[in-house]
């Protein structure tokens, strides 16, 4: 899906990064290692590859540095995000993928998470309960929702949808980053009230409306 969401080699060298930072594959091989149900196998599947398209287009804007430098500048960061995901000691799954699929929701935002983190001068955890803040107390989070489950019909959709969801993650890691320099600004409750009820009407154009809200507020 991420195809026309920008140029092919942009998205091509997104894709390989995203795969190497997460290991997206080793975990979608670890599957064919032990024995699951379909309907569980296909669930964890699907799970890892939303995290692989997620985690790519964040990368789709890192086209200026040299790949292997991209790499050593943000897998710290990832692998201790992914390392402190949770594994009950219930799940049936492989470790590696027991952690992408345990931690898809919050680890979707890793990249922006670890670059705040950077920029900030914190661990990532700590960036990531800023980021996690940002998203929550300003509707943030169900606008992203709505916008990656929102269709983008026509040559320019999928390019759209791209920018509307750059610009979310813009405002959070501005938001984020006040809130680290404990300087939070106060959700107003209008532009909340209008980002949650954007977020019902699964519109790519609601979701825009609600944005440009947030960022006046």
């Amino acid at each position: 899906r991420l195809a026309g969401e920008g140029d092919p080699a942009a998205v091509a060298r997104a894709a390989w990064l995203a795969d190497r930072l997460f290991g997206i594959g080793e975990a979608a091989d670890s599957l064919d290692a032990v024995t699951l149900q379909p309907d569980v196998r296909r669930a964890a599947l699907l799970a890892i590859r939303r995290l692989h398209e997620d985690a790519a287009r964040a990368l789709l804007d890192d086209t200026g540095t040299p790949l292997g430098e991209a790499e050593a500048l943000l897998r710290p960061g990832v692998s201790a995000l992914i390392a402190a995901v949770p594994v009950p000691e219930s799940s049936i799954l492989p470790g590696a993928a027991a952690r992408l699929v345990g931690g898809a929701s919050s680890l979707s935002a890793a990249i922006g998470i670890v670059r705040l983190a950077a920029a900030a001068g914190v661990a990532p955890a700590e960036a990531a309960a800023a980021w996690d803040a940002a998203g929550r107390d300003f509707g943030l989070e169900a606008l992203r929702g709505a916008a990656l489950a929102a269709p983008a019909p026509g040559a320019f959709g999928p390019r759209a949808k791209a920018a509307l969801l750059e610009d979310l993650g813009a405002l959070q890691a501005r938001i984020a980053r006040a809130i680290l320099a404990g300087e939070a600004p106060r959700p107003l409750e209008g532009a909340v009230r209008l980002a949650r009820e954007a977020a019902g009407q699964g519109e790519l154009a609601a979701v825009s409306v609600a944005l440009r809200a947030l960022e006046r507020a």
